[in-house]
């Protein structure tokens, strides 16, 4: 699934149902890394669910392993790599590691390369902002999924129900929905 103007992309993972499994893709990582770098002057890595470097700073990273993204996806948490703790893993640099959720799923992980202590307010605002622009591919996925039934006409039987998600996508949603329903315009 791709926007129109191909600036995000958010590809559902195979087999999974269309609300979950969700994984991040290179052109996204890519993007968050080139705009994050704009503003902070450090290196930023992302990686995949399976803590593969699939967007970076340091292009040469892109397909490595980072064992520090391991660590996140692992324990679930913010991991900070001091040097020490740098030198005995693979593909990793001091810096700051954090978990990134989509619907309380890690999806990927970001890193900041540096002090990690001078790097964790950074590397949450960082995070934040690419859980947000996750959320919003996944949204407009979800509504182009539905206006391509509605025109179809195979609208999900929601037994008079907001569609499937509707929770997560806002009242609006399921007003709009609940509406439809009942043939008004409201």
């Amino acid at each position: 699934m791709q926007r129109d103007d191909d600036s995000f992309m958010l590809v559902p993972s195979k087999g999974e149902d269309y609300m979950a499994g969700w994984h991040l893709d290179t052109k996204m990582a890519q993007d968050i890394v080139a705009r994050t770098m704009r503003i902070i002057d450090t290196n930023i890595n992302v990686m995949d669910a399976r803590g593969r470097i699939i967007g970076s700073g340091d292009r040469e990273r892109i397909g490595e392993l980072h064992e520090g993204a391991l660590l996140v996806l692992s324990q679930g948490r913010v991991v900070d790599i001091d040097d020490a703790v740098a030198r005995h893993l693979h593909g990793v640099r001091q810096g700051i590691n954090l978990p990134l959720r989509l619907e309380g799923e890690i999806v990927g992980v970001i890193g900041l390369t540096g002090e990690p202590e001078s790097l964790r307010k950074y590397g949450e605002l960082v995070c934040m902002t690419a859980e947000m622009m996750l959320e919003q591919s996944r949204l407009m996925h979800l509504l182009a999924q539905d206006s391509r039934l509605a025109k179809s006409g195979d609208e999900p039987d929601s037994g008079g129900r907001a569609y499937p998600g509707a929770e997560r996508m806002g009242s609006a949603f399921r007003h709009r929905s609940q509406s439809a329903a009942r043939g008004g315009d409201d």
